[in-house]
């Protein structure tokens, strides 16, 4: 997976985890949650209850911030 992101579907036991690709989809929403790195935050994204109520539902994983495009600022990780 890359480090940018990945989209996260599927249910328990059958999880599909692809690279985020940014040029295909529109958000409609987002949740802001606090995770060590993006592994971690996959692993909660995995409890969300969209997963119950819906066999289509996506979730899109990506840090909010890894570096400052015009300042080339790189903030620093957990790890």
């Amino acid at each position: 997976m890359t480090k940018s992101g990945r989209i996260l579907s599927g249910s328990p036991g059958s999880w599909n985890e692809v690279p985020l690709d940014k040029t295909g989809e529109v958000q409609v929403g987002y949740y802001h949650i606090k995770a060590k790195d993006i592994n971690e935050a996959t692993k909660l994204a995995k409890g969300n209850p969209e997963f119950e109520f819906s066999t289509t539902a996506r979730i899109e994983i990506r840090p909010i911030t890894e570096e400052e495009e015009e300042t080339g600022f790189v903030y620093p990780t957990n790890g």
